[in-house]
């Protein structure tokens, strides 16, 4: 009967949100990018690289994921520089890079600063070093940059996290605990200071804040939390990415955000498509992450 029969376009758009849904996607990232990694290292038998890409000068270890994207793409996670939804950041900006990780995202953003700064913030020693290096092979970037070890949260000098999730090895050893979903390793914070984002614009004399990016692995609403009068006094844009999982392993849920961050348009940095307190739960997967623009309604047209 003909009510009966189902399209392959209602199977296929029911199996992609099966997957969207229930698939832990990094994990299957990570095991495609092991894969790619073997052929790779076919052609290039070296671990260690300098390329550039867009420009702009990285190392790359092709045992790590995000630097095996970087030799192979170009990029990694492009959306985040590259997507529509972001609001123009101008020439003179101030930006903060919370959860720096090994600078793909600083550096793109210094490229795009004559005249702003970028603050680049990482706890981890591993990524750190990482970041460091990737900075000196870019001096013409290099003064529009200052990286600080800290770890941002909602109260100030508390001994940080030992460990941060900041490597996601795709073949070699792992040196730390690995995440069951998303597979990233643990990367010891020794040395990292503890401060709210508040304490870290006045330690640094900010007079104004234009745009911070938060990729913390579920503790983005813990340095939401101590940024409460930057927020209220700078209103800057920001991207966030947003994880169910990860922010239930922090005591922390999506509601947080749009308590945290009132007067603000959420939007999906792939789609486009806006992010409320009631599309939420059905737009961020249960097993991945999603990354979104946070926007002041001031800032809306």
């Amino acid at each position: 009967m003909r009510g009966s029969v189902i399209s392959c376009d209602t199977i296929l758009g029911q199996m992609s949100y099966f997957i969207s849904r229930y698939v832990p996607l990094t994990r299957v990232r990570l095991a495609f990018a092991w894969l790619l990694s073997h052929v790779v290292r076919l052609v290039w038998r070296k671990p260690k690289y300098v390329i550039q890409r867009s420009g702009i000068n990285y190392e790359v270890d092709l045992s790590e994921g995000i630097d095996l994207s970087l030799f192979v793409f170009g990029g990694f996670q492009t959306h985040l520089f590259k997507s529509k939804a972001i609001p123009p950041i101008s020439e003179d900006a101030v930006v903060i890079d919370v959860g720096a990780n090994v600078g793909v995202m600083t550096l793109q953003y210094a490229a795009c600063l004559t005249g702003g700064h970028v603050y680049a913030v990482e706890p981890t020693q591993y990524a750190l070093g990482k970041l460091q290096r990737n900075i000196s092979l870019n001096p013409s970037l290099a003064g529009r940059i200052t990286v600080e070890q800290m770890f941002l949260a909602d109260k100030e000098n508390e001994p940080p996290p030992p460990g941060v999730y900041a490597s996601w090895k795709v073949s070699g050893a792992v040196s730390g605990e690995k995440h069951a979903l998303h597979g990233g390793s643990l990367c010891s914070s020794a040395g990292a200071g503890t401060t709210t984002l508040d304490q870290f614009c006045r330690s640094h004399g900010l007079k104004r804040l234009d745009f911070i990016k938060i990729d913390t692995d579920g503790n983005e609403i813990s340095v939401l939390g101590g940024a409460q009068e930057a927020i209220r006094q700078f209103r800057p844009a920001m991207i966030v990415e947003l994880s169910l999982y990860a922010l239930r392993e922090h005591g922390a849920s999506i509601d947080d955000f749009f308590r945290l961050l009132p007067g603000y348009i959420f939007r999906e940095l792939k789609t486009g498509k806006a992010i409320t307190v009631k599309s939420a739960a059905r737009i961020v997967p249960a097993l991945a992450s999603i990354d979104c623009v946070a926007i002041p309604e001031k800032r809306i047209n």
